[in-house]
């Protein structure tokens, strides 16, 4: 009788180290699905090219700003950049040229922006750029900022003897207006290269 018992908790305690092998193994798959989701999540949003924004993150970002202000801020910045004579440099060097340019304009706006700023390619050569700000005048600046970075920046290796610049289109509206600011700053993009290029639109 004793040995029968002892036999019948040996198979339960095997029972036990078998179920928790597989509740752990359980586990991890489920951790890797998880972490795989969050990934799938990220790069769904995500312009695999330059790693800002792609169309769909701006999107989301922007229906999350439209619905208000936040802490120090009530109105929002909109911003296009869009860089100059982009077509030139696939034509004289190379479309992987082009991509390290856009890889390079990317790094260079993502530097220039605070936290809470969205960056996102908006397709080509274009950027857009949603900030919060607290006076009408900080959205002039970071444009200057934007495009300053741009012209300022050392294309040498890159792109010998070739500069390069930049056209920023900007307006301000309040959070429940962003899609309005979004049309004018499309808009004032093209009165930027218009004029000649390698400027912001309004001036200041």
């Amino acid at each position: 009788m004793a040995e029968a018992q002892a036999a019948q908790d040996q198979i339960s305690e095997d029972a036990q180290r078998h179920l928790n092998v597989e509740l752990r193994q359980a586990q991890a798959d489920a951790s890797s699905w998880q972490d795989r989701l969050r990934c799938a999540e990220v790069e769904a949003r995500q312009d695999p090219l330059t790693g800002v924004l792609n169309r769909r993150g701006l999107e989301e970002g922007l229906r999350a700003l439209q619905d208000g202000g936040g802490p120090g801020w009530s109105l929002l910045a909109a911003l296009f950049v869009d860089i100059d004579h982009f077509k030139s440099v696939n034509d004289r060097f190379s479309h992987a040229h082009g991509d390290r340019v856009l890889q390079a304009v990317a790094g260079l706006l993502s530097g220039t922006v605070r936290a809470g700023t969205l960056l996102g390619r908006y397709g080509g050569e274009e950027f857009v750029l949603v900030a919060p700000i607290r006076a009408p005048g900080q959205a002039h600046d970071l444009a200057e900022r934007c495009r300053r970075a741009i012209e300022a920046h050392d294309w040498s290796g890159l792109l010998p003897g070739v500069g390069l610049s930049a056209s920023v289109g900007y307006a301000v509206e309040r959070p429940g207006r962003l899609s309005l600011a979004l049309q004018a700053a499309d808009d004032h993009l093209y009165r930027a290269k218009a004029a000649g290029r390698n400027r912001v639109h309004p001036p200041a």
